[in-house]
């Protein structure tokens, strides 16, 4: 058994595959242009032009985890209970909604229990749908949400929030767990 080494200068010719990185402007980038370096930015993507923290987070000066920018009710008490637009939810306004959705619990519990699959979640989808195309009123789909909009019908239906979790269980989706709780809550308001 026997051991070589071969010694040799580097040749100045041989190039690297890494000669033409520009390793400073990875370092020193910040794609969503909100002033905070990418590898310190808790929150990329953030909207062009909106107020950002030194954690490149939007600003929420309210604290009650819906950003400024999408804040309905910009000074909600502290320690409130708010919807995804920011705004205050009364006992009442929460009794209410669960009321309304535990009417319909029995409904989707036998449902489901009769097709357990995600055809019956398309089948809200489409039951959804069909109100939201007979209602005059019209909303709009929050900024903060519209990454989860994969076909753009300013609508989260239940196949584009399992595609997300997806992403996100993925480690392809730079929505955080807090957010992807508030587009869960949003699904069920829309």
């Amino acid at each position: 058994m026997s051991i070589q080494y071969q010694f040799s200068a580097h040749s100045k010719t041989q190039t690297s595959k890494f000669d033409k990185v520009d390793f400073s402007a990875i370092d020193n980038s910040d794609t969503d242009a909100d002033g905070v370096k990418d590898k310190d930015d808790q929150c990329p993507n953030t909207p062009k032009g909106i107020k950002v923290d030194v954690k490149g987070c939007p600003l929420d000066h309210d604290n009650d985890g819906v950003p400024d920018y999408l804040d309905k009710e910009p000074n909600s008490k502290k320690g409130a209970i708010v919807d995804v637009n920011g705004i205050t939810q009364t006992d009442k306004m929460i009794l209410e909604k669960q009321a309304a959705w535990e009417a319909g619990a029995s409904e989707r519990n036998e449902q489901f229990n009769q097709t357990p699959s995600l055809n019956y979640l398309k089948e809200i989808d489409e039951a959804a749908s069909g109100i939201r195309n007979s209602s005059s009123q019209e909303r709009k789909l929050p900024e903060d949400f519209k990454a989860a909009d994969f076909n753009h019908d300013g609508y989260i239906s239940s196949n584009e929030i399992t595609t997300l979790l997806d992403h996100f269980f993925d480690g392809e989706s730079d929505f955080t767990v807090e957010k992807i709780q508030r587009l869960i809550d949003y699904f069920f308001e829309q």
